[in-house]
């Protein structure tokens, strides 16, 4: 079947139900399903898209919510296989984790399977062809996805008072800021009624309201790191450490882990598969955090970075040749047009 997104927010019309993508354009993991949406060959009226702004915390209103519970991005919400037909009433699932988005698109339009499809672009397989490929392409998205290394906390990172200063008085700093208003919003706003009784406000369901609990607490202890003074060594200091251990040890370990495991010159050899998207984005974000462009340039800048500018430390030939590789792809000139994030 084709990717055919739909808007819930939208009137029904008598068209075939499309797929509606919920991303927001500088998230990383919402970089890698546009990469896949282009790689995999799909025409744009072929999915609706809609924005959800995290800077401004809109990933935590209780209506995404209810899409997905975490409140990451993207989401991606389908209609099922037997309301295609536009005279059914459509019915829909949300599709929340990046790497089965990225999956599902894949298997959804190939050589042999375009219903309802407008582009006439090429369908590559992406997917590993073989066991032992699937059995890398696990380990190099496991080692992309390991919760002990956050993307997130990459850009809120800061190593001593100087970092410190200039993100909580940049955007990051305005925007911990803009989400700590927005939760405190979704939890003081009653939701809407229901149809039965539509003036009676109904309250915010049990689930919704613990994870806003949450992200308010956790967004309350970056906010008191962000907005400490030289005198709270106590907050400060674990928030350095931890900094210092990400980019000094952690992202050595992750590039160090990813020469061993790719083929080259993509990760599974010449042809582009799905590993790839996931690392691709992943690069892009590094480098964009360690000030660097999508070039080969920009590994200099993470480097530099990762070494505290003291040199002793190198990302391997093969990684190099990837990312060599991937920026010359249209689908990566097309996704970072307006530069890496």
């Amino acid at each position: 079947m084709s990717l055919h997104p739909h808007s819930h927010l939208a009137p029904m019309t008598n068209s075939v139900p499309k797929a509606v993508l919920y991303f927001h354009p500088k998230s990383v993991e919402s970089a890698t399903v546009l990469l896949t949406l282009e790689e995999k060959g799909y025409g744009s009226d072929e999915f609706d898209t809609k924005v959800v702004d995290i800077t401004k915390g809109e990933n935590f209103a209780p209506s995404y919510l209810r899409l997905n519970i975490t409140g990451s991005v993207p989401t991606l919400v389908v209609p099922t296989n037997k309301t295609l037909a536009p005279e059914i009433e459509n019915k829909y699932r949300a599709i929340t984790d990046v790497k089965a988005i990225v999956e599902f698109l894949d298997k959804s339009r190939s050589t042999n399977s375009r219903t309802h499809t407008t582009s006439t672009a090429p369908a590559p397989t992406l997917a590993p062809a073989t066991i032992a490929d699937a059995n890398v392409a696990s380990q190099i998205i496991a080692v992309l996805h390991a919760p002990a290394f956050d993307p997130l906390f990459l850009l809120l990172a800061a190593r001593n008072a100087e970092e410190l200063s200039a993100k909580a008085n940049g955007p990051l700093g305005v925007r911990l800021r803009a989400v700590r208003d927005a939760i405190a919003g979704y939890l003081a706003e009653p939701t809407a009624g229901s149809a039965d009784d539509a003036d009676v406000p109904k309250p915010l369901h049990h689930r919704v309201k613990k994870v806003l609990e949450e992200k308010q607490a956790d967004n309350a202890a970056l906010l008191s790191v962000y907005q400490s003074t030289e005198s709270d060594s106590a907050l400060r200091q674990p928030f350095f450490a931890r900094s210092v251990t990400t980019w000094d040890s952690d992202l050595k370990k992750i590039f160090d882990a990813l020469e061993k495991l790719i083929a080259g010159p993509y990760t599974l050899g010449d042809q582009l598969s799905i590993p790839d998207l996931h690392l691709i984005s992943w690069i892009a974000h590094v480098v964009h955090v360690a000030g660097g462009e999508g070039n080969m340039a920009g590994l200099a800048s993470v480097e530099k970075e990762v070494t505290d500018g003291k040199g002793g430390w190198e990302i391997g030939t093969k990684v190099r040749a990837f990312w060599e590789a991937a920026i010359e792809r249209k689908s990566f000139q097309k996704v970072y047009a307006d530069g890496l994030h």
